[in-house]
């Protein structure tokens, strides 16, 4: 009779968690393909299939407003990268908010992805190292993010990452991963049912570097001078199912874990 020791009962208990998660992960990045017609959602689009975004200036009773940049057509497996310098409204420069609509666009499909996002949020300044025993900080200038300082200034999105999947991957109707399905903008012809190019942005969760800080001399002032012009780019990443779903992971656990802290403030 095989005797269980402790010690072997929590080796195998690990083992085969690591097992477990090996294998999640390797669904992750290697999506089983639907095998039943019936229950198939196909990509109506290629790897190779070109693509176009726009961003325009949102107005405030939400309609679409200036043209911001229009990127050169793409095809999904390469991403594109193109930047401007754009005078953004006034309501900028005045602590007001300022947000974009995003359009994307194929010669297959026409228009079929749209989006709002913030190009201004308020945060605490940039910290830079404080001279405790002076009024001056680590580089000489006086006054800056001096301790207590907790007053929010405007920042402005600078670079707009949009991440594409380039995996034409074929989901089960009834399995499809939950940080996918809210993405998919779906199409049926008959009883085929088939979904668009999957575009994900999430300014928030983007480096900090892409967003700068609006010098407080150009905020809030009175003079009659033209406002200087803010440099905006849009910056088209082609991702694979593995690090598109990774990607989009992070985003939804971000998410969970700041309703946790609403609801225990």
């Amino acid at each position: 009779m095989v005797k269980i020791s402790l010690t072997n009962g929590l080796l195998v208990t690990a083992l085969g968690y690591f097992l477990f998660t090996a294998w999640s992960l390797f669904e992750v990045f290697f999506p089983n393909n639907c095998v039943v017609p019936q229950k198939c959602v196909e990509p109506n689009w290629s790897s190779e299939e070109q693509l176009s975004i726009e961003a325009y200036f949102l107005e405030a009773n939400e309609t679409i407003g200036k043209l911001i940049l229009r990127t050169e057509n793409f095809s999904i497996s390469e991403g594109t990268l193109s930047a401007t310098n754009v005078t953004p409204p006034v309501e900028l420069y005045r602590n007001g908010t300022t947000k974009a609509r995003l359009l994307a666009s194929s010669a297959k499909n026409g228009l079929f992805w749209t989006t709002d996002i913030p190009l201004v949020v308020y945060r605490e300044p940039l910290r830079t190292a404080y001279n405790l025993l002076s009024s001056q900080n680590s580089i000489g200038l006086d006054n800056v993010n001096s301790p207590g300082d907790n007053k929010l200034v405007n920042f402005w999105l600078s670079a707009l990452r949009v991440y594409v999947l380039n995996t034409p991957v074929v989901f089960t109707s009834d399995a499809v991963p939950p940080e996918v399905i809210r993405l998919l903008r779906v199409t049926s012809k008959g009883s085929r049912v088939s979904y668009f190019p999957v575009l994900y942005v999430n300014p928030e969760l983007q480096k900090t570097s892409d967003w700068i800080s609006i010098p407080s001399s150009t905020v809030n002032r009175k003079a009659d001078l033209p406002y200087p012009p803010l440099e905006f780019t849009i910056s088209v990443e082609s991702l694979s199912v593995g690090k598109f779903r990774l990607r989009c992971m992070l985003a939804m656990i971000t998410g969970e874990l700041r309703s946790y802290g609403k609801f225990i403030s």
